[in-house]
């Protein structure tokens, strides 16, 4: 075990588009988790997860980790309509413990990965309307 603290040393943001269309939405069901973020081979810290959206519905989601190619489910929330669209109604950050009350406490406050952990998003149901969009952004650094 180290005797040196150690401190987040690269900025690592990912973003990814979630959206449907007439004909499809990605992902298309509830076994199908999409890749947000991957951890570093020295490890990672997420400090925010990020989700806006354009759906004048509002959207659930699910946030899992996978391990080893086997996908944990971490938190399922609702994504308020227009959520990060319009003025008055922000994006939705999962990294609140409100949504997932293990994250660590403030000032550190985060998901800490191991090397060769994803976090992943899913739509449990699919966007209502359609040619809907959901962004994810997923802010964090590497050790």
């Amino acid at each position: 075990m180290s005797t040196q603290p150690a401190f987040v040393s690269v900025p690592h943001m990912q973003a990814v588009k979630l959206y449907s269309t007439a004909s499809a939405s990605i992902p298309a069901d509830t076994s199908t988790y999409v890749n947000v973020f991957t951890g570093n081979s020295s490890g990672s810290l997420v400090r925010a997860i990020n989700v806006a959206t354009d759906s004048s519905s509002a959207v659930t989601v699910r946030l899992a980790i996978a391990l080893g190619g086997v996908s944990y489910p971490l938190c399922t929330v609702q994504i308020p309509a227009n959520s990060g669209m319009s003025a008055g109604t922000p994006a939705v950050n999962l990294c609140d413990p409100a949504y997932f009350p293990s994250t660590d406490p403030i000032p550190n406050r985060g998901i800490f990965l191991t090397s060769g952990a994803v976090l992943q998003m899913s739509l449990p149901s699919a966007l209502l309307a359609t040619d809907k969009n959901m962004y994810v952004t997923v802010f964090g650094g590497d050790f």
